[in-house]
Parts: structure tokens; sequence; C-alpha cells
């Protein structure tokens, strides 16, 4: 018995000691980063793991603003890249979340990865937008 309980407490010592790296992080936005993002690529999955981010064309922008409010340019109810109408919303930063007016109860979540903004839908299969940061937001309306 005495074996069996000195390998579980082994075994649980070693796995709590390995730590996973990972390129994404949950952490507010860099001090100094634009709080203006353009969409560059879009991530579906069909639902096997194969999917990935692939370069999108169109013009969609979501600009933070320093009072927890936002507008995005293009609907963020979903990931179809079309109108880029204007569109209010506010951002949890505490949380990593968004709520846009138009989608009513729907809430986004978010996360800063390698220098981008991931904004993650809520799909069947994972579904994320990809936005790098920009410093001159120029829409005509």
């Amino acid at each position: 018995m005495t074996k069996k309980l000195f390998f579980f407490v082994a075994l649980v010592a070693l796995f709590s000691s390995c730590s996973k790296e990972s390129s994404s992080s949950t952490e507010s936005l860099p001090e100094g980063v634009s709080s203006q993002w353009q969409l560059i690529e879009r991530y579906d999955d069909p639902g096997d793991g194969s999917g990935g981010f692939e370069p999108v064309e169109g013009d969609k922008y979501i600009v933070f603003n320093d009072d927890g409010t936002l507008v995005s340019y293009g609907s963020l109810c979903s990931t179809l890249v079309g109108s880029t109408e204007a569109n209010n919303g506010t951002y949890d930063a505490d949380n990593f979340t968004i709520f846009s007016d138009e989608c009513g109860l729907i809430t986004l979540y978010y996360e800063y990865q390698d220098d981008h903004l991931i904004v993650k839908y809520p799909c069947d299969e994972p579904c994320h937008e990809k936005y790098q940061a920009i410093t001159v937001l120029n829409i005509a309306n």
C-alpha cells in the first residue's frame, strides 16, 4: 500500500510541476496599443479539428473606447463581413467580454494573442475572428 501511495504522490507532483506554454493571454490589452482593430482573418472549424485562420476580404473594425464602450463597423452578431454600418456596444476588460447592442443577449469573449485581438463567437464549432491593431481609422460612410 505504501508503494502505491508513494507512486500516486510522485505522479501528482510530476503533473502539477508541468506547465503548458501558451501564446494566448487573458490579460488586458497592453498600455499604448491602439484601441482600433481591423479584421484580418477568420477561423472556422467544420468540427473535425481541421479548421484554421484564413484571410478575409472586406472591412470590419472594432474601436474600444476608454469608458468601456465600443463601436463596431460591421456586425458583431456573426463572423460575416458585409456592411460597415456603425454598431454600438460595451466591453468588460476584467471579464474579457463584448456586448453589442444589435445582438441582444449574445456574449462574445476576446483575448490578446501574439499582438492580435481574437474575438470568439458562440458557434457550435469553433469560430473566431483575428484583428490587428491599426493607428488611424478612416471609415467613409
